[in-house]
């Protein structure tokens, strides 16, 4: 497993990239964080489906808070097909979806991206928690076993 070290305030020091299964492993480790991250599992499989390979995970999910409210998601559409995924999904393209979808599933889709375009170290406030403190994100790679 690739091992997640935090920082003094509960951020993980260095940007990490893993497997569901190490996600899981790392950040599942309550009923309330596993129940939220099956709930993203459901999405993170969607967005697979449409040709996602990468999704980024921020917020207080990926620090040592014990209990977050939710888990902020940023989606990398390179290679995304978005035209067919807002013909069957259009929740993932209005406000009002996705404040839908944050507050049924406690997922919050938080920025998406395209990084053959931008880097996600370029998204500014998304690399820092509220007290400006770094936080780099944790790269979630959608493998086979999704």
């Amino acid at each position: 497993m690739t091992a997640v070290r935090f920082n003094i305030y509960g951020n993980p020091e260095k940007p990490a990239r893993l497997t569901l299964e190490e996600f899981k492993e790392c950040y599942g480790t309550n009923e309330l964080r596993n129940q939220i991250i099956e709930e993203a599992v459901k999405f993170f499989k969607i967005f697979k489906s449409y040709g996602c390979r990468n999704i980024y995970i921020t917020g207080s999910f990926i620090t040592t808070k014990t209990y977050p409210n939710d888990i902020d998601i940023c989606i990398d559409i390179a290679g995304l097909d978005c035209t067919k995924l807002s013909e069957r999904h259009p929740d993932f393209f209005t406000t009002i979806g996705i404040n839908k979808i944050k507050q049924k599933h406690k997922c919050h889709f938080a920025v998406i991206f395209d990084s053959s375009f931008i880097s996600i170290t370029n998204l500014g406030p998304l690399n820092t928690d509220r007290n400006n403190n770094p936080r780099p994100m944790i790269n979630l790679v959608l493998n086979e076993s999704l």
